[in-house]
């Protein structure tokens, strides 16, 4: 292809993590996320997508 083609491969969220959306009680401290105190309602996992891409680059004289 003489340094014209290029191939990628795109692997994203690896880890597939699940994503947390919670409330937190009102308060006036700011504090992480505690399991004891705070309500989840939703959690879910978005899942590890793959993608391919090809291009070439043609060059017209």
């Amino acid at each position: 292809m003489k340094k014209r083609g290029e191939v990628r491969l795109t692997i994203s969220d690896l880890l597939n993590q699940y994503v947390l959306l919670y409330e937190k009680p009102i308060t006036k401290e700011k504090t992480a996320y505690d399991e004891n105190v705070d309500r989840i309602f939703t959690r879910y996992r978005p899942g590890t997508t793959f993608s391919i891409g090809f291009t070439y680059d043609i060059n017209i004289k």
